[in-house]
């Protein structure tokens, strides 16, 4: 790409190549430059703290967060979102937010 984040077209450019509708894709992001990369290009994206302390530019407007994916052994906290089922983030929750965000484009 011409672009790297935070400019859209990384993602952008990626959608084209897979084939996948915006409406069903997820991206999992971790910064600042990412998050306004994704969500620049109108995908439905989750925000996951990493290890390297973020803090989130206040004009980012996320609608989930998560502290983790979780495991069997450790539960995942939903700071916003879906509501988990289980301990971790599965198909299920990722379908339910997919649904959540219906204003994603095609």
């Amino acid at each position: 790409v011409d672009f790297h984040k935070p400019n859209p077209e990384p993602y952008l450019k990626a959608i084209k190549l897979s084939g996948i509708k915006k409406n069903n894709s997820i991206v999992f992001e971790d910064s600042n430059a990412g998050l306004r990369s994704a969500l620049g290009a109108n995908l439905p994206t989750i925000y996951i703290p990493s290890n390297v302390p973020t803090v989130i530019e206040k004009d980012i407007k996320l609608d989930c967060i998560i502290d983790s994916l979780g495991d069997l052994d450790t539960m995942a906290k939903v700071i916003k979102g879906p509501k988990l089922i289980k301990n971790y983030v599965d198909f299920s929750f990722l379908n339910n937010y997919l649904v959540l965000n219906s204003d994603a484009k095609d």
